[in-house]
């Protein structure tokens, strides 16, 4: 059989899809009845469109924001963008935080004080709630990308660590959108359309070369996976890391 193209997964607390071209397949662990719940589905049209390989030109900060709005709805994504603006602000009013009109030392140390705060709280939130469940995610796929299997034996043999996790690009954001924010702040250019700019420049580096090629981005993102984003899962997280791959593949496979 055909190896199924698997383009990237997504964890939550008890939650874990995986994605192909076509199909996005959910196992879900209900604690109440102590079952996985599944269920596959067809990608929305919009997805399908922007993930295919070929396909015409697409700016990537444009299919990243409708990857989000397809995988989690708007109205999550708006939650989170509301509290991330929150974070924001709390952040900025922390002691010692002012607004300069231009780079200076005191305007780097507050951009650093507001990225730990924001990340902070994020990464606590990730580690306590989702990263069992995200590692398990990642020993699925890394296994099917790898061996082309879906045995639960195999899943477990698996390292955690993927270097194509979205934790690659933690460090080219911090970095590049805080030295653009600087480098533009005097220009008045919009700061909203200068973190826009940054971010589609990340992705096409990404796209064209990949920040897992590079030793500093690549060695961050395991750090981060090692210590924070993932922890060793247990039975249940693999047994629904495992339907999700399985029941992707099945799905393929039928209408091969």
């Amino acid at each position: 059989m055909k190896k199924v193209r698997i383009i990237g997964g997504m964890s939550k607390s008890r939650s874990i899809s995986i994605l192909s071209e076509e199909y996005t397949s959910t196992a879900e662990y209900d604690p109440f009845t102590d079952c996985i719940l599944w269920e596959v589905k067809r990608n929305s049209a919009i997805l399908r469109l922007i993930t295919k390989k070929g396909s015409f030109f697409i700016p990537q900060t444009v299919k990243l924001i409708l990857m989000l709005i397809d995988e989690i709805g708007i109205r999550t994504l708006v939650f989170g963008g509301l509290v991330l603006a929150g974070l924001y602000m709390l952040a900025s009013i922390l002691p010692g935080h002012h607004h300069a009109s231009a780079p200076t030392s005191s305007g780097w140390w507050d951009s650093l004080v507001t990225y730990a705060t924001i990340n902070a709280c994020i990464f606590t939130y990730i580690r306590q709630e989702v990263a069992s469940w995200h590692g398990a995610e990642h020993k699925a796929i890394g296994t099917y990308d790898r061996l082309g299997s879906v045995r639960m034996k195999d899943i477990v043999k698996e390292s955690r660590v993927n270097e194509k996790c979205g934790g690659r690009l933690f460090l080219p954001i911090i970095i590049v959108t805080t030295i653009a924010e600087y480098a533009f702040k005097s220009s008045g250019v919009n700061s909203i359309v200068v973190n826009l700019l940054s971010m589609e420049a990340i992705l096409w580096i990404d796209k064209l070369i990949g920040w897992d090629k590079i030793p500093i981005t690549s060695g961050m993102s395991r750090l981060l996976q090692k210590w924070i984003t993932t922890t060793e899962p247990g039975e249940v997280e693999l047994q629904t890391a495992q339907l999700a791959l399985e029941r992707l593949v099945a799905k393929h496979h039928s209408l091969a």
